[in-house]
């Protein structure tokens, strides 16, 4: 009940915030609420007409209001500011509240991992996870086919990102996880990230 009462507050509130945006109101699709610690509330969601560029967004419910993380709604391109497709956004809030998002993009040809995180100021990315091969490097191998297919988020306890994605082999899907040690994308098990071809 409180997640449908929630929603339906959502997009009342949106589209009061984002008069600008009626492209959005019949593209708006996989839409994800995640509830943090401290009572905030992190929507996210793709937009954009199917087959064409669709930028992942979110938004924060600071208990009054819906805020806009770097006029990231406003425009085109939300948080994701790329030119190809996004589909399975997974997202978190760390200790200050601060949202991060990973998500699926097929801009580099293959299906890849991406990732950017709110500063408070402005959403980076950690060594390159937005852009090209992103954290999952997806195509290096021969056995690639399609790249990642699908995405999930956690964060350690000092708010370090902790993506896990599976991957399509021949035959099977792999899992493979990855860990932001605060310079770069280190492995874990259960794959540690070797290819098994």
């Amino acid at each position: 009940i409180l997640y449908h009462i929630i929603h339906s507050v959502f997009w009342q509130d949106f589209w009061a915030m984002c008069p600008n945006r009626a492209d959005l109101r019949d593209s708006i699709r996989r839409a994800k609420l995640f509830l943090g610690k401290d009572g905030k509330v992190l929507a996210s969601w793709i937009g954009g007409p199917q087959g064409r560029v669709t930028p992942v967004y979110a938004s924060l419910w600071t208990g009054s209001t819906w805020e806009d993380l770097g006029s990231t709604v406003q425009v085109h391109g939300g948080l994701s500011r790329t030119p190809g497709q996004s589909s399975g956004a997974a997202v978190a809030l760390d200790s200050r509240a601060h949202p991060v998002v990973a998500w699926l993009d097929n801009s580099s040809g293959v299906q890849q991992v991406y990732l950017r995180r709110w500063t408070g100021g402005a959403w980076e990315e950690l060594g390159g996870s937005a852009q090209g091969l992103g954290l999952s490097g997806e195509g290096t191998s021969r056995s690639a086919i399609s790249g990642a297919i699908s995405v999930s988020l956690a964060l350690t306890r000092d708010d370090r990102p902790v993506v896990a994605w599976l991957a399509y082999r021949p035959g099977r899907a792999v899992p493979f996880v990855r860990v932001w040690n605060g310079k770069s994308w280190a492995a874990l098990p259960p794959s540690n990230n070797v290819d098994p071809h």
